[in-house]
């Protein structure tokens, strides 16, 4: 059986550190939307879907005649948000299709990008993957907002921390490979369905980094490296930063 790809684009107007960016303007498009029309150009993607809580999105997103699946108001993070989506398309989607997560702000994501991301995901067979960007400065790696990958030689993620990696208030960026994680993360249906079921332990509550449990459970994330600067836009200056880039 040829395993499909699904695309879930969790968004919520109640972020934490910037309320209402979805609705910020990239191109003359809303976040959303601009995030949702590159999505949609991706030719390995069986589906596309707007996964949010809010009406507002729900009916900017339909506007621009995208997919939306209503979620509820208690989610207090984004795979959460997808593991309802999904289920609500109930078997539509078999246990080893891929489920591919990117989220709404995460604008400088390419149709290329995505394209290759997907092959790796076809070509690896894993159940977990997340796309990794370099870091290209030492402002980022010590931004706690920009979350660090250690990696083993396998290119698998073996540990996530918002604290540079190898710790060194000293070290020079040139010495060293640095990644960050990006908002972009694939699971097969199952393994994101098992997400849920898993243990949250310390380190995930200690970081806050949701892709933490799979690690601390004893599982393998397959990283997908890329040069490319990726902006997840979190913030105020985040959102003015990927103004004048893009």
């Amino acid at each position: 059986m040829n395993k499909k790809i699904f695309c879930f684009i969790p968004a919520r107007l109640k972020s934490s550190r910037l309320p209402n960016k979805m609705t910020l303007k990239i191109k003359g498009k809303t976040l959303l939307n601009f995030v949702h029309d590159i999505c949609i150009k991706n030719k390995f993607f069986h589906e596309v879907y707007v996964a949010t809580c809010d009406k507002v999105l729900k009916d900017m997103s339909k506007k621009n005649k995208s997919k939306v699946i209503m979620t509820s108001l208690k989610h207090k993070d984004c795979i959460s948000r997808v593991v309802e989506a999904v289920k609500k398309k109930g078997n539509k989607i078999n246990s080893s299709d891929y489920i591919v997560v990117v989220q709404g702000d995460e604008v400088c994501i390419t149709k290329d990008i995505l394209n290759k991301f997907c092959k790796v995901i076809l070509n690896k067979k894993s159940e977990y993957y997340n796309l990794i960007s370099k870091v290209h400065s030492k402002k980022d790696l010590l931004l706690n907002s920009v979350v660090k990958c250690a990696l083993n030689n396998k290119d698998e993620i073996i540990f996530m921390t918002r604290h540079p990696i190898p710790f060194e208030k000293n070290a020079k960026l040139k010495t060293l490979e640095n990644y960050r994680q990006s908002g972009i993360i694939a699971f097969t249906k199952k393994s994101l369905l098992r997400y849920t079921k898993l243990s949250q332990h310390y380190l995930e509550k200690f970081e806050s980094i949701d892709m933490l449990r799979v690690l601390e459970n004893g599982f393998k994330i397959q990283s997908y490296k890329i040069d490319k600067r990726m902006i997840g836009v979190d913030t105020l200056k985040d959102y003015k930063e990927v103004t004048k880039i893009l």
